[in-house]
């Protein structure tokens, strides 16, 4: 976990407020027993909640985990093929990396595996995959 900044916390409660939620409501249901936890995250005074933690809070708050995390709004990113750097040509490297350095959602993305296990990896490909079949529903 990375420790959390205070530009999470005060999405969180703007979100949150913006729903006339409570802060014991948002706790209930992010699976927190009391609301000083929400006010430790609103605040900036506890670490960044894990994956599973930050989709109950995206799912309370009506929002994506992008726009928690990075204040990345939804029509803000938008995902390209995933192929695996060594089948790509030199240049097709280098506009990757062009593309990684200019898009924040690439960028965050990219942040976000470098500490992955390749497994991990392969999972979260596969559910982008399955996010992105879901879309041509």
């Amino acid at each position: 976990m990375e420790k959390s900044d205070a530009n999470f916390g005060k999405r969180v409660k703007a979100l949150r407020e913006s729903l006339g939620m409570s802060q014991d409501e948002l706790a209930q249901r992010c699976g927190y027993t009391s609301r000083s936890s929400i006010a430790k995250i609103e605040t900036g005074h506890v670490d960044l909640p894990g994956s599973k933690k930050l989709a109950l809070f995206a799912e309370a708050l009506h929002t994506s985990t992008s726009y928690l995390v990075a204040g990345i709004k939804e029509d803000e990113i938008s995902w390209v093929r995933i192929t695996p750097v060594d089948d790509l040509p030199d240049d097709e490297t280098m506009k990757l990396a062009e593309e990684l350095r200019n898009r924040p959602g690439m960028r965050l993305l990219f942040d976000a595996a470098k500490s992955c296990k390749e497994e991990d990896l392969i999972n979260v490909a596969d559910f982008i995959s399955k996010l992105r079949k879901g879309d041509d529903d």
